[in-house]
């Protein structure tokens, strides 16, 4: 039976380097298992998780032996990056040869067909295609993966100016879409009639470093991702977004493409390659019994780390949208910028600031995706994503990318089928309880109640928090003689040695929203100094005005199923019109049962397509008409098994 090609690698010296010697497992795994997505009723993303089991001979991935080529490098924490691909070619065989008619070796019934009528085209040379010269037309090379919406991969080396590069979705030699790689930029096309016009344009690749280069196409969302494989300078970037205006929607031809002029663009390990889990191990655990010693490496997304990273924090501005509430927990939380793919989604905050106090980055987005009724998770490049609530609704959404039977056949099916009415997901009043904040102007919000003692030259640090406002902003500078007074003893006595102290509001970007941390030097070289009194002063201290709840009901679904009641406590909303469309949205999404199957994916070659190219939130219709089943769903979690040549997947699916 034909799996996909796995590629699993771990970065062991941290240096950002992929493919360097020992950091590709692939060889290795004897056992893999995934599972990614949410599951349902619970409407928030748990961590993508990912286990290998590894052949473990030598005892190469067992942390105490110096004798490993790995040892000293073998920690947790080191990032795991993981993508499989069906259909594949790696381009080995004869050299010389024009792939043209070429069967792939990984994709039962794939093959390679070329659409210029020319003499030019490509040789395969060393496991490589290089372009052959000469001729009047392109040399366009595809395989009809029989999906316009597919990933796409390849490593890939630049050493012309724009001569080469990938084409997409075509529908014949004078129709399609294609990639340039020139010195100055990535260039996304469309030619039609033969004449290219530019859609887009992004980064541009350095000639002679080889990159992996991930295509990923949703109805006309195309975006290009590179990785360098030599230096690291690139580590995992995205160098394209075609901004949802690529055409040739329902072609399914992908492939490679040159002008005919240069020979010096190296392409191999083409493929339809999809970049699933991209993490951090979390335990190495070594197995020496037995015949054969294994190792079992266990691997979780960036989620599990915001599980764990406190706010202390203001938003402050107007009319922020969700994806500016989502924006600014990350920054707070240290997530990296270029790492997030978010919709923008509804107005959230529209006139006061909102504290966010002591509160864990991940139960923040969860309040953000709860207000927006949307979802967020981390997608298998990394990316952390919003999908605002009309999301679904929209684009490549509103029809099934695949339909799922019994019947083998030569079309995808499922082999076991597990049935939930969804019950537990039903809502039939939703009630949004939103506040605002009022300014009290300047106000002291906070001050200490105790007599502190400070030894000569020593520092101490205070929280500031205040238990009077709920927010506060623009926190004064402490002023000597009026915020802050030291004595040189406890009971106040002389004589002053207030001006021998320096007060600072220390770490500012961590602490600010309902407080801060004040820093207190006592610089005086031989005098404890005591602090009779220090305060905080804000200009603006806000407290909560009295709750307002907006509620939507449907009296219908509670005649039929009984009152399913919910009620949101808003972090961020702080509007009518934000908590009115957040709860009208949510109550006509929940207001009824929304059927639930988990679906078993055997091994086979339509189904290896289904379980490569689809993702999260994808739609897909199951026929199984022996339960009365022929309707769309959303996909809401996936789970994959391989091992011994053996794959299979599970799926669980929500009534749209």
């Amino acid at each position: 039976m034909t799996t996909p090609r796995w590629r699993i690698w771990v970065d062991w010296d941290g240096d950002g380097v992929w493919g360097e010697t020992g950091e590709d497992l692939t060889p290795e795994v004897l056992r893999l298992k995934w599972r990614w997505g949410r599951s349902l009723p619970d409407e928030h993303t748990a961590p993508a998780r990912l286990d290998l089991e590894l052949r473990n001979d030598g005892h190469k991935y067992s942390p105490p032996n110096a004798a490993s080529p790995l040892a000293g490098n073998l920690q947790a924490g080191r990032r795991l990056w993981g993508r499989f691909a069906y259909p594949y070619d790696d381009f080995s065989g004869v050299n010389g040869t024009d792939p043209a008619g070429r069967s792939l070796p990984v994709g039962d019934g794939f093959s390679w067909s070329k659409q210029n009528l020319s003499s030019n085209g490509f040789q395969v040379s060393n496991g490589q295609l290089r372009a052959v010269t000469g001729g009047f037309y392109d040399a366009l090379y595809t395989v009809n993966f029989g999906d316009a919406d597919c990933h796409l991969g390849l490593h890939y080396r630049r050493g012309s100016n724009g001569g080469g590069g990938l084409v997409l979705r075509l529908v014949d030699a004078f129709d399609y879409l294609r990639v340039r790689f020139t010195a100055a930029a990535t260039v996304l096309e469309s030619v039609v009639f033969g004449w290219a016009s530019s859609i887009r344009t992004g980064d541009a690749l350095t000639a002679g470093v080889n990159y992996f280069i991930e295509v990923e196409m949703h109805g006309p969302s195309i975006r290009l991702f590179a990785t360098d494989l030599d230096a690291g300078s690139v580590e995992r970037k995205e160098i394209l977004d075609g901004g949802g205006s690529a055409g040739n929607r329902t072609a399914t031809r992908h492939g490679l493409w040159h002008n005919g002029a240069s020979t010096a663009d190296r392409w191999s390990d083409f493929g339809g390659w999809r970049s699933f889990f991209y993490g951090r191990v979390e335990s190495i655990a070594p197995n020496p019994a037995g015949d054969e010693p294994t190792c079992r490496l266990t691997a979780r997304d960036e989620l599990r780390r915001l599980e764990t990273v406190g706010i202390h924090n203001l938003i402050s501005g107007a009319n922020l949208r969700s994806g500016d509430v989502v924006n600014k927990i990350l920054t707070w939380a240290g997530f990296p910028s270029g790492d997030r793919q978010l919709d923008r989604g509804r107005v959230l905050v529209a006139n006061g600031p909102r504290a966010l106090w002591r509160a864990p980055a991940r139960r923040a987005l969860g309040y953000a995706q709860e207000e927006e009724d949307g979802f967020i998770y981390l997608d298998g490049l990394g990316y952390l994503r919003l999908e605002e609530s009309g999301h679904r609704g929209t684009g490549a959404h509103t029809a099934p990318r695949v339909t799922l039977g019994t019947a083998t056949g030569s079309g995808p099916y499922l082999s076991g089928l597990a049935w939930e009415g969804g019950d537990d997901g039903l809502e039939n009043r939703v009630g949004f309880r939103y506040r605002r904040l009022q300014s009290q102007g300047l106000q002291q919000v906070w001050r200490l109640r105790e007599v502190a003692a400070i030894p000569p030259k020593a520092t101490r640090d205070f929280l500031a928090e205040s238990s009077a406002y709920d927010a506060v902003d623009r926190v004064r500078t402490p002023v000597s003689g009026t915020d802050y007074v030291a004595k040189s003893s406890a009971a106040g006595a002389a004589p002053d040695l207030t001006a021998s102290l320096s007060v600072t509001l220390a770490d500012a970007a961590n602490f600010q929203g309902r407080g801060r941390l004040v820093r207190v030097v006592n610089n005086h070289a031989t005098a404890t100094a005591y602090l009779t009194l220090l305060q905080l002063r804000a200009d603006r201290a806000y407290s909560y005005s009295e709750p307002t709840i907006y509620q939507a009901a449907d009296g219908v679904a509670q005649g039929v199923h009984g009152l399913r009641s919910r009620e949101i406590d808003c972090r961020f909303i702080d509007h009518y019109a934000a908590a009115r469309d957040v709860a009208e949205a949510r109550l006509a999404r929940k207001k009824t049962p929304k059927p639930r199957l988990r679906l078993t994916l055997p091994p086979g070659g339509a189904n290896l397509m289904q379980m490569v190219h689809r993702r999260l939130s994808d739609r897909v219709r199951v026929s199984y008409p022996a339960m009365g089943i022929n309707q769309d769903f959303f996909i809401e979690q996936m789970e994959l098994e391989a091992a011994a040549g053996e794959v299979t997947a599970q799926w669980l699916v929500q009534g749209v």
